[in-house]
């Protein structure tokens, strides 16, 4: 069920794929709202720091330390290609 009544394009996908996203909806859910939320999250996976886990990422976070830890929303748009 739409929330907005919006213009709505066509996507085309394989029926495996449409199945996936069936699969990952939840009650209620359209497949919009699924694929929104996968955005969301993908965008949350950017952004939130995480913490280093082997003295190479260590190095490379000390290195990244001037920029601070967070990416600039400019560059999660620019690795999502958007």
């Amino acid at each position: 069920m739409m929330k907005n009544k919006s213009k709505l394009t066509l996507i085309p996908v394989r029926p495996e794929t449409r199945e996936k996203l069936r699969k990952l909806g939840r009650m209620g859910e359209t497949y919009d709202d699924v694929i929104n939320r996968l955005i969301e999250n993908r965008i949350l996976e950017l952004i939130l720091p995480r913490e280093p886990k082997t003295k190479r990422e260590l190095e490379k976070e000390a290195k990244k330390a001037e920029k601070g830890p967070y990416l600039s929303l400019e560059e999660v748009l620019e690795r999502l290609g958007l």
